[in-house]
């Protein structure tokens, strides 16, 4: 919408329809990946992924580093109910995960 306003601002109609078309593209609604989330929720609190599995549908172990040698381990597990979808189940993992994450973090004053 933004992006076919500016459009028609700076180049008529035929600006409009670009913007329009860019701002679509720029602004997918796909989700972002479970892993990439992650790893982005943990790099925001000054930590790295070094591993993350997803042994089930509803069940990850992500195991990250908070310094050259020292390694961390957490294990989310989202209860599965009737009619999820794989994002509901990716969007319960990461809040599970995250939850632990967090706890993690202000044990150990980070």
């Amino acid at each position: 919408m933004l992006g076919a306003m500016l459009g028609g601002g700076i180049g008529g109609p035929p600006g409009a329809l670009l913007g329009g078309a860019l701002g679509s593209v720029a602004n997918t609604s796909r989700p972002m990946p479970l892993d990439a989330a992650i790893r982005q929720a943990l790099k925001q609190r000054n930590l790295a992924l070094s591993s993350l599995t997803r042994e089930a549908k509803n069940r990850l172990t992500c195991v990250f580093a908070s310094g050259p040698h020292a390694y961390w381990l957490i294990m989310a597990e989202a209860f599965i109910e009737g009619g999820w979808t794989a994002d509901d189940l990716d969007d319960a993992l990461y809040d599970e995960a995250i939850a632990q994450i967090d706890r993690w973090v202000a044990d150990h004053g980070r």
